[in-house]
């Protein structure tokens, strides 16, 4: 691998991304992936397209050297210059899908001069015979006379070209390759991503962190507070932090895990199609390399809001723990379901939209934006699945009570704003709070309900796992590249 990256002038950006190099560096970089194979016979598409002259002439000069060691290096090119047209031993010149001219290169010339169609001086012959075999539509004469030209140089090629020899007896196919079982696989998968890939791997890693604890923050600046003390009017806000911290803010985060999903289908497509692992080895490598790093975001997420919003009584205290572990089951949920949906579209835009929509309707039938009871037909039974509703009831009963159970809780909410009214017998009196405990408040939303402590997890675990399945069966049905912008091309 060195030697192919000191011979091809790569060595000076051996350590830089691929989206970083300049085209010439990826034409080069795409050819010493070939060769680094070593195979008999080497194809090459267009090998020098977007590079300059002296880059081409520096490319076909070392694939010249790399034929001369008893390979063959078979590729197609646009016309090159008169220097690189004569590096090339053997040419085939095709047009519409037909054989005109197939043989040594230093024939070529004396070939085409034999049957009346010498190249001019001064002319570069690659241009000129290109330019000979070329349909011409700018007319319908033109079309005619070029299309006429090409027959009869066809037809001459076909008489003057010989006869096949007898190939002989079959040879010894050559050995089978031998491929890298599942945990080899795995393995350099895991090696590819936690080594070759530093530091970028850590600056996405950095960024990804800054984000989430960014939008946190935003979230608990908002929430200043409203969960300390004991006013009525900060009872919906407390409520209200859990729904924005499930339900809206963590969209930026989970955008990003459908568009990297996105911006990895095509190289991993190619590594597929090149037999590099396996879609199984792949899957399971992702999801486990990326679970640590994704458990972590999540934590930088849902800690610092949390902090910010109040946190001032033992109660509070206890139930952080609660806090920190059913988010952080919720959010890599979540994360789940954006991923499969990222490996089930080929568009982004497509999957994005699609998740958020199922995530819109987890948010609705949390109970927050709309109540139980005001629920439609068509949207009561979501709640029963929707991993939002089970783990937000939870934590609000831990944030109100302490505990999983309903206590009576006898302590009553301040109402300081509430304004004084008169009674029958005259005596001013400070109106009484709509909510006046935390029982109260629990009852309000419905969050009465006693579920064994186990419950929403498991169902949170089963809308994981089934968006697990689904997205590994979309990953080995459906992945596709994703859509680039179309290019006219002109023939």
């Amino acid at each position: 691998i060195n030697a192919l990256l000191e011979d091809l002038g790569l060595g000076q950006v051996k350590h830089t991304r691929v989206h970083d190099l300049t085209e010439s560096e990826k034409r080069r970089l795409n050819v010493a992936c070939r060769l680094m194979l070593d195979t008999d016979i080497v194809l090459l598409d267009q090998p020098t397209k977007g590079m300059d002259i002296f880059d081409s002439f520096f490319l076909v000069e070392y694939l010249r050297q790399w034929a001369s060691r008893g390979r063959i290096v078979i590729l197609t090119i646009h016309p090159p210059t008169y220097e690189i047209f004569t590096m090339i031993s053997r040419v085939a010149l095709v047009s519409t899908g037909r054989m005109l001219y197939h043989g040594k290169r230093r024939d070529m010339l004396p070939y085409f001069a034999y049957i009346d169609l010498p190249c001019p001086a001064y002319k570069n012959p690659s241009d000129y015979y290109l330019d000979l075999v070329t349909l011409d539509n700018l007319s319908p004469e033109a079309m005619l006379e070029s299309s006429q030209r090409i027959e009869n140089l066809m037809e001459i090629f076909r008489r003057r070209q010989e006869a096949l020899s007898d190939p002989g007896p079959p040879a010894m196919p050559p050995p089978t390759v031998k491929r890298a079982n599942f945990f080899t696989q795995v393995l350099a998968l895991w090696i590819r991503v936690l080594i070759y890939m530093f530091p970028y791997n850590i600056l996405h890693f950095v960024s990804d962190v800054f984000l989430s604890s960014l939008m946190s923050v935003l979230v608990g600046v908002i929430y200043w507070k409203v969960r300390g003390g004991l006013e009525q009017e900060f009872v919906l806000d407390r409520i209200g932090v859990y729904y924005v911290i499930m339900g809206v803010a963590l969209l930026p985060m989970m955008l990003n895990y459908v568009t990297d999903v996105w911006r990895d289908k095509a190289s991993v497509s190619r590594d597929f199609r090149d037999g590099l692992y396996s879609r199984l080895a792949y899957i399971m490598s992702k999801v486990t390399y990326s679970l640590p790093p994704a458990a972590a975001v999540c934590l930088s997420y849902i800690v610092p809001v949390y902090s910010i919003a109040g946190l001032d009584t033992d109660a509070r205290v206890n139930s952080f723990g609660v806090y920190i572990a059913y988010n952080l089951l919720y959010l890599l949920t979540i994360r789940m379901l954006f991923m499969a949906l990222g490996w089930m579209f080929s568009s982004r835009h497509l999957a994005a939209g699609l998740a958020g929509i199922i995530l819109t309707l987890c948010a609705t039938t949390a109970g927050y934006t709309v109540h139980f009871t005001d629920l439609s037909l068509v949207l009561s039974w979501f709640q029963w699945v929707s991993p939002m509703r089970w783990m937000m009831e939870q934590i609000v009963r831990w944030e109100f009570t302490g505990k999983n159970n309903e206590i009576g809780n006898i302590t009553k909410y301040y109402c300081t704003r509430n304004p004084v009214i008169q009674q029958e017998n005259g005596i001013l009196v400070k109106a009484d709070c709509g909510i006046l405990s935390d029982a109260h408040a629990l009852r309000l939303h419905q969050y009465r309900t006693t579920w064994p402590l186990y419950q929403p997890i498991i169902v949170t675990l089963a809308f994981h796992l089934a968006w697990f399945l689904i997205g590994l069966f979309a990953f080995f049905v459906f992945n596709q590249q994703p859509k680039q912008p179309r290019k006219r091309t002109a023939n």
